[in-house]
């Protein structure tokens, strides 16, 4: 927004803004606080009133109560002592019903026979029913006392006058009901008192008084302008109520918030305050519920005071029109006030703006100082910035000139530095091409230094392995030596045990053909037994014979004889097994001893083998003894190799480091010949900028505008 970029625009923009927000707050704060007063007020005021009226219908009522709690009393002492007379009893409820105009009636019922016990006596009489009870009932008809007695007293709901009273034992105010009176419908209720004797229920008093004295008194309540009250039973049952159509109507019945706390509230007796919708109207009011403590009964009735809240905030609005109105004049004064004092602030500061804008388009003309040197006098802030500006302009001007001349010197020197500049750059640039042709020869070197070196190298790698080879060589070679002097010894050894195992197995031969010839000696033994057995066998048979013949004398000699022949028949069996064993003891005689010739071959052909081993190791012994003398000179020769490819590699080292410094001086010196031409050509450039940054300048300081 363009109107808000100026600071005078600003200015009256937040400060106005500011009042408007304080009076918003200001106007806010005394509305709620007057109209929370002004409710607060109202409801107190409605209450109060409720509660002035709820005396006056209680004193109205408590002096019909007082009537049947005067005559009850009466009728209680009558009875307590034995006075009682019904006649008398009926004038005093007539003549106290004609002194006092304004009930309907007044009557009262007792217990069957309660009052004198004589009931039977009263039947039918005036007063009386068939029963005999005595239940006189006073009343106008036609302004006029007439008597009658009371009917359905002993019926729950038409009896209720009767029987709340003796169930509760308590003083009773009916809900109201219509009844005709002189041929009109007239709102009426009962005030019934009980008699009570020792605590034993005995009867009632009561009075009936029209309600149309509490609907003239309800009429007479006026809350603000349309504000009103009603009157309202226990049960909720309207008794007055300017609408007269919702008389005999329960409250209860229409759309009521918090029903059931104020159902409870009326069942406890106790004050309710809520906000309401009315139901005769509509509007949104406060009620006021103010209990109406009748007599001793137990349950209150209520006046209702109802007051439209609209009416109670009527004057609080107007009020606050009334502030806004003034809130709104006074603050469009605040802003002609603002705009006034703005503009005495910000025209100085819009003619320094213009003096600060002309020095950024480089205006630095008397003219521009001139606009402002009349605030140069304010002794504000104003004046020490105008002051300032004039002091600041002077200096540009001092300074532009003196930056002029330095421009013009600047100029010359940048001429004078590019010449030279120019011959520097030539002698650099010769310089670096010779330079570069060192670096190329001194490259080639060093690579050929540098393959010397790796050849070098690579040789004394090869010579070290071999060194080492030989070396482990050489060390196999003494190994084998010693092991060629081992084995050398031990087929010496190898040879004369092979000579003394040939020797055993000669003797084992010989040992084993001498058993093979004393087994033919014992085979001929063996031969002898068989041929004694085989006798002696015969000898026993021809004894047997012989003995047989002696018959009983030759017994004993038989027996003998068997014997004979028997151990004869052992010895040739016995006999028989050792000649087979005989024959394969020469059976493996005769295999042992091929075996030993067979194995005595052996071990002569085994002696003449290992004879010819010793003879093969004594030459593999000369021969190791030999390739150690070789290899122990090629090891000497390797050495002195060795050696000499270490002076080689030294001298190449010192060739590549050599050539390393030459080719890095080379470099050095090709980078110094690069840096120089190259600051040659800095040096042309920055002359080349200060020549254009002179010009520039020169072209700067002719856009500012001085006379």
């Amino acid at each position: 927004m363009k109107f808000v970029r100026s600071i005078r625009s600003k200015l009256i923009l937040f400060i106005s803004t500011s009042i408007l927000v304080i009076l918003s707050i200001i106007i806010g704060t005394v509305t709620v606080s007057i109209r929370s007063t002004s409710v607060q007020e109202a409801y107190s005021n409605s209450k109060t009133e409720a509660e002035s009226v709820s005396k006056e219908i209680k004193n109205q009522l408590d002096v019909d109560f007082d009537i049947a709690r005067t005559t009850a009393n009466s009728f209680k002492g009558f009875r307590i002592n034995n006075q009682t007379n019904r006649e008398l009893m009926s004038d005093i409820l007539k003549n106290v019903l004609s002194e006092n105009k304004d009930i309907l009636a007044l009557w009262t019922a007792w217990e069957p026979n309660a009052l004198d016990n004589k009931d039977a006596e009263y039947r039918n009489k005036p007063g009386h029913d068939a029963t005999g009870r005595f239940i006189p009932y006073w009343h106008y008809s036609d302004s006029k006392v007439v008597l009658e007695p009371l009917v359905d007293y002993d019926k729950p709901g038409a009896g209720d006058y009767y029987l709340l009273a003796k169930a509760s034992g308590e003083e009773v105010i009916l809900e109201p009901y219509l009844y005709n009176v002189g041929g009109k419908e007239v709102l009426m209720t009962s005030l019934v008192v009980p008699i009570k004797v020792n605590g034993t229920f005995l009867g009632v008093v009561g009075v009936d008084l029209s309600l149309d004295s509490l609907q003239t008194i309800n009429n007479k309540i006026k809350f603000y302008q349309t504000g009103y009250s009603t009157i309202v039973t226990n049960t909720g049952t309207y008794v007055a109520n300017p609408k007269k159509e919702l008389i005999t109507k329960n409250l209860f019945d229409y759309d009521l918030k918090e029903k059931d706390s104020i159902k409870t509230a009326f069942s406890n007796g106790q004050a309710v305050n809520t906000t309401q919708t009315s139901n005769i109207d509509g509007k949104k009011t406060y009620v006021s519920f103010v209990p109406i403590n009748i007599g001793k009964t137990a349950k209150p009735w209520y006046i209702e005071a109802v007051v439209p809240i609209s009416e109670i905030t009527n004057q609080v609005d107007k009020l606050v029109i009334f502030m806004i109105t003034l809130s709104t004049l006074g603050l469009l004064l605040m802003v002609a006030v603002v705009s006034y004092i703005s503009s005495k602030i910000s025209n100085p500061v819009k003619a320094l703006s213009v003096n600060i804008n002309n020095l950024a388009n480089f205006n630095l003309s008397n003219e521009n100082i001139s606009n402002i040197d009349k605030y140069s006098s304010m002794k504000d802030e104003i004046g020490l910035i105008s002051r300032s500006l004039v002091t600041m302009q002077n200096n540009f001007i001092e300074l532009i000139s003196k930056i002029g001349a330095s421009s013009e010197e600047l100029s010359c020197v940048a001429d004078e530095t590019s010449s030279v500049t120019e011959e520097l750059s030539g002698t650099a640039q010769s310089q670096t091409e010779s330079m570069q042709e060192l670096i190329k020869t001194t490259n080639v070197m060093a690579v050929s230094i540098e393959n010397v070196a790796e050849n070098t190298s690579k040789l004394a790698e090869i010579i070290g392995n071999s060194t080492e080879k030989s070396s482990i060589a050489k060390n196999q070679i003494i190994t084998s030596v010693d092991n060629s002097n081992k084995g050398k010894d031990s087929m010496s050894t190898l040879i004369i045990e092979m000579s003394g195992i040939q020797k055993s197995m000669t003797q084992l031969a010989a040992s084993i053909n001498k058993v093979g010839e004393s087994t033919g000696e014992i085979r001929g033994i063996i031969d002898i037994i068989n041929s004694i057995a085989e006798q002696t066998n015969l000898l026993a048979l021809i004894a047997a014979i012989e003995a047989a013949r002696a018959g009983e004398a030759g017994k004993g000699f038989a027996v003998v004889a068997d014997e004979v022949r028997k151990l004869a028949e052992e010895s040739s069996k016995s006999t028989g097994i050792i000649s087979s064993l005989i024959n394969n003891v020469e059976k493996e005689i005769t295999n042992s001893v091929n075996s030993s010739n067979l194995n005595a071959k052996t071990i002569e052909n085994g002696v003449i083998v290992v004879e010819n081993t010793g003879v093969i190791f004594q030459n593999i012994f000369e021969s190791v003894q030999n390739t150690n003398d070789l290899i122990q000179d090629i090891l000497n020769n390797i050495d002195m190799m060795n050696g000499l490819a270490q002076e080689v590699a030294k001298v190449t080292s010192d060739q590549v480091a050599a050539a390393e410094e030459i080719l890095a001086t080379s470099e050095q010196l090709g980078e110094g010949s690069n840096q120089v031409s190259a600051g040659s050509e800095e040096i042309a450039k920055t002359t080349e900028e200060l020549a254009r940054n002179a010009s520039d300048m020169r072209n700067l300081i002719l856009k500012f505008k001085m006379d």
